[in-house]
């Protein structure tokens, strides 16, 4: 074999060799455990909705009462189904005169939605059907309380410790007592 073969075909295996690796570093090194190996500390987690802030939700998801609880949920969601007896407990403090309680979600399916929303003891007029990517919603399920101008009150993403769920109840149930 010629040498000029030779070393054209060890240059194009030296540069796969090389191109190889150096995916795989870049790959390994996006990876949270191999960054927190390498000292990288993680970039903080900005929440999608927070106390303070105002809603991008459509007006007549929370202009209809005092104060709104919004759920955020997928039929399909595992976390959403872990989060049905906490989803219940806020649901019982359903009072549309000052709070009201909606459940919001994508879900095509909308047998699957109702039956999700019965569950947490809603009926179907609680039930929200919306497009959700236009939101700042980045993970389901997510609760938000707001006020009637679209005020963000509290909010919780993913499964809250047990703290951030006494003290949205405690929230809650107080937001319903007031007339």
């Amino acid at each position: 074999m010629p040498r000029e073969v030779l070393l054209g075909r060890l240059g194009v295996a030296v540069a796969v060799v090389c191109a190889t690796a150096v995916t795989i570093t870049a790959v390994a090194i996006a990876m949270p455990s191999v960054r927190a190996s390498l000292g990288f500390a993680p970039a903080p987690e900005v929440p999608s909705y927070a106390a303070g802030q105002s809603v991008d939700f459509p007006a007549s998801l929370f202009n209809q009462a005092p104060h709104t609880l919004a759920i955020f949920f997928r039929s399909d969601c595992g976390a959403c189904a872990r989060m049905k007896p906490f989803f219940a407990r806020l649901a019982a403090r359903d009072d549309v005169a000052a709070v009201r309680v909606v459940a919001v979600t994508s879900d095509r399916n909308r047998a699957d939605a109702l039956t999700f929303v019965k569950q947490i003891g809603l009926g179907q007029s609680s039930l929200v059907t919306m497009d959700l990517t236009n939101l700042r919603l980045r993970r389901v399920p997510t609760v938000v309380l707001m006020d009637r101008s679209g005020a963000i009150q509290a909010a919780v993403e993913g499964i809250p410790s047990s703290q951030d769920e006494e003290t949205l109840l405690r929230l809650v149930t107080t937001l319903s007592q007031v007339r």
